[in-house]
């Protein structure tokens, strides 16, 4: 193994925690003569990608090199720190590796894991109680992250989870830890790195060794500048395209929305019923099932029908809509002994119910599982499941949340399973009420919310594809529905589906801001946080997609850009009476933004004439971490190009400020290597403790963490407005001393 080298990225900084004297050395040839470290390089990849496509998805697992695999059996390495770049590998004049400049690829993020020989990495299913909610996902939602199947025996992680994963700035951001803290692995055998990059390269106008950016064509929701002063690409920031559809249940607006119903006799009517004619007919033409060319309408006075707004069915596909304007003591549940319909989504429903009896077809793909989520648009509801596996076999579940949940004993009884065409279709009935965890169904439910889900392996997992729908029910022999008005959702809380067109990927929208004084976005209604006001973010940033609009062609498709990442990681021999063991793995949800955890939000442009310097955006939120004897060790505060201008953190019980971070931008003259001086694109120098038994010059003592309050400020520039800004603070906490890590 090596010995310290110049740093691979040039001088560091970092950012002077208050009451901090004297400055702390961050070269590692530095460190290295004080505390003794070792080195070693690898890569990972191949990301290949075309102009405004996207990649997130975990790399190919990279082992690591034989001679550290023997020494380290049996044996731990304490990683203090490291160093990443992209390049093209070899491709310089002399086979040197060329830097991949953030203005052609934009790291978004990464997450880096170094997995020991008691852990496998495996595609597991999202917990938010152990995974970050939103970075660690690749487009089909799931999370890629090291299991431990041998605990090791000296009580030591199995696996690390590098924090600091930083976006844009990435390269220059100072990724170290104050001696005697690291991430500690026993018998490290391997590396495994989920990027997330976007590729910006305007292929006529840049080229690949670095210059002057350009952009290139940007969809219509990008809130970046365009022309020759531009200095950053819109596709960074995710905006959304018309190759994504929006699908609101309730209603696209802040207004009412409109719902069918049947009532008991004697009826309750509706708490708002429908107020026109021309009301009732544009909404019924809204129901789901309803094609607008088969809707009749009839506008009159009946003895025969409920008051005010109805719907029937005529056969053949045609519904009418009446709006009575008699006042009569009909009820729409009047003579309803049954309620049947059809939902085509990733897994097609036709139900009925009836005489106490649930008559259920679910029809997916053969050779793998497939199922139905009822009366819930989200895992988060909880719901009752019906599985089918690859052979047909039907299990009933009680999902939890974004988790597999329980079995449930089975009520459900199997009438048939056939395969044609390359599609299973199984019918199965069941009794209307259960028990033990089944949902209840009865004739009164005429519109049910479904989740649908398909795997990628026989037996039940996590899944391939999943999304949100809903099952209109309809009464038999043409009884009329009622239609109702209801409320619109208050804004954060509309439910909803993204669909990418151009490959039918659909997701359920997940933003879910938390009211004040967890974070102040739902406060201030920023657009992040509701559907209906949604107009770019990691929700629409999925792997493979593009982000430009369905009528702009991807230009440049037979020049894909190929790159990977590479590490330089700077270790020593784990000593079990000198180390601290970094408590990083167990610790989220710091963020400030849509979620909590991923912490996004969008920055909405300060109005025409104010002064630049006034153009500020600020958002807040308080953290209370949990532990015993937890304390900072560092900060690394994520972000985004062009937006960024501060993060702050306060100890809320006292006021103290513990942590005040500016970044650093290319082209201001302040970054030492030209090919990380992209103007536009930044650095962020970390906040860094050291533990009272090792002071060093320029570090404070570790702060608790652990039962105090944390107010988490970020300070953006609003001269543009954007998409996906980011205030993440990547924590990193320790004990400050050596002791049991579990």
């Amino acid at each position: 193994m090596a010995a310290p080298v110049d740093n691979m990225n040039g001088a560091y900084v970092i950012s002077p925690t208050p009451n901090a004297s004297g400055t702390y050395p961050t070269a590692w040839s530095s460190y290295g003569q004080r505390w003794g470290v070792e080195s070693f390089e690898m890569y990972v990849g191949p990301i290949t990608s075309l102009y405004s496509q996207v990649w997130w998805k975990a790399l190919p697992t990279v082992p690591l090199p034989e001679e550290l695999v023997r020494r380290f059996d049996g044996k731990a390495m304490s990683i203090v720190g490291y160093e990443v770049d992209q390049v093209r590998k070899g491709a310089g004049p002399n086979g040197e590796d060329v830097s991949v400049p953030i203005n052609v690829a934009y790291n978004h993020h990464h997450d880096a894991y170094f997995k020991g020989k008691g852990s496998r990495m495996e595609k597991v299913l999202y917990d938010p109680a152990r995974h970050s909610p939103m970075l660690l996902r690749d487009a089909e939602g799931r999370v890629t992250v090291p299991v431990e199947h041998t605990p090791s025996p000296l009580g030591l992680p199995t696996w690390s989870h590098l924090a600091a994963g930083n976006g844009g700035e990435y390269r220059k951001s100072y990724h170290g830890l104050a001696y005697p803290i690291g991430y500690v692995i026993d018998s490290p055998q391997s590396l495994s790195v989920t990027p997330m990059q976007i590729d910006t390269w305007n292929r006529a106008a840049m080229n690949l060794s670095g210059s002057r950016f350009v952009p290139g064509i940007q969809p219509r929701h990008s809130l970046a500048p365009q022309g020759a002063d531009a200095l950053y690409s819109g596709l960074l920031e995710c905006p959304l395209t018309t190759r994504v559809q929006k699908k609101i249940f309730g209603g696209e607006g802040f207004n009412s929305s409109f719902a069918p119903a049947l009532f008991a006799c004697p009826a309750a009517g509706c708490n708002t019923s429908v107020a026109s004619a021309q009301a009732c007919f544009e909404a019924a033409a809204g129901l789901d099932g309803v094609d607008a060319a088969k809707l009749e309408t009839w506008e009159g006075a009946s003895n025969a029908l409920p008051s005010g707004c109805t719907v029937s069915t005529l056969g053949g596909g045609r519904v009418k809509a009446s709006f009575n304007t008699k006042a009569t003591d009909r009820c729409c549940g009047e003579g309803v002994v049954a309620v049947e319909g059809t939902a085509a989504s990733l897994v097609d429903v036709t139900l009925s119910i009836g005489n106490g009896t649930v008559r259920l077809s679910l029809s997916g793909p053969e050779g793998v599982w497939f199922g139905v989520g009822f009366f819930a648009q989200s895992m988060a509801d909880k719901p009752y499941a019906v599985v089918v596996d690859g052979e047909g076999a039907i299990s009933e579940r009680r999902m939890a949340n974004h988790a597999a949940g329980s079995l449930l004993p089975p009520v459900a009884t199997v009438v048939s399973s056939s395969v044609a065409a390359g599609r299973r279709t199984v019918v199965l009935t069941r009794p209307t009420l259960g028990s033990s965890g089944h949902a209840n169904f009865s004739t009164r439910d005429v519109h049910i919310p479904l989740i649908t889900a398909v795997g990628s392996a026989p037996s039940f997992s996590y899944h391939r594809n999943a999304t949100a729908a809903s099952l209109q029910l309809w009464p038999a022999a043409g009884a009329p529905l009622c239609l109702c008005e209801e409320p619109a959702a208050p804004f954060g809380a509309a439910e909803g589906t993204l669909r990418y067109l151009p490959t039918g990927e659909e997701s359920g929208f997940v933003n879910e801001c938390e009211p004040e004084p967890r974070e102040s976005i739902l406060e201030q209604r920023n657009p992040t946080c509701d559907m209906r006001t949604y107009s770019g973010g990691l929700q629409v940033c999925k792997h493979g997609w593009y982000l430009l609009d369905a009528e702009q062609e991807v230009p440049w498709d037979r020049m894909p850009l190929v790159y990977y990442q590479k590490y330089r990681f700077y270790f020593q021999e784990f000593q079990p009476q000198t180390h601290i063991v970094s408590a990083t793995r167990d610790f989220w949800g710091w963020g400030i933004g849509a979620a909590g955890g991923h912490a996004e939000y969008d920055v909405e442009r300060c109005p025409p004439g104010t002064p630049t310097a006034r153009c500020r955006h600020r958002v807040w939120g308080i953290i209370a971490p949990g532990g015993e004897d937890l304390h900072f060790a560092a900060i690394h505060f994520h972000c985004h190009a062009a937006a960024c201008l501060a993060m702050e953190i306060y100890n809320n019980n006292t006021g103290e400020l513990l942590c005040h971070q500016e970044p650093i931008y290319g082209g201001t003259g302040k970054v030492d290597l030209p090919k990380y001086d992209e103007p536009g694109y930044l650095l962020i120098p970390p906040c860094l403790w050291a533990p009272p038994s090792h002071p060093q010059p320029g570090l404070q003592p570790m702060p608790r963490a652990s039962g105090q309050r944390f107010l988490i400020v970020a300070i953006t520039n609003s001269t543009y407005g954007h998409h996906g800004e980011m205030a993440f603070p990547e924590v990193t906490l320790a004990p400050l001393h050596p002791g049991p890590w579990r």
